[in-house]
């Protein structure tokens, strides 16, 4: 099977896609802090 994204190791856990990724970072915890920080109902 050829893998999808060779540049990561065989099992990759998220520290490895930041580091492969790195520009993807800031708008990923963006996106975390408007899910998990944002305004709620309660």
């Amino acid at each position: 099977m050829k893998r999808l994204f060779p540049s990561l190791p065989e099992s990759p856990v998220l520290g490895d896609v930041f580091q492969a990724f790195p520009a993807h970072i800031a708008p990923l915890l963006a996106y975390h802090d408007t899910l998990l920080r944002g305004p709620s109902e309660n």
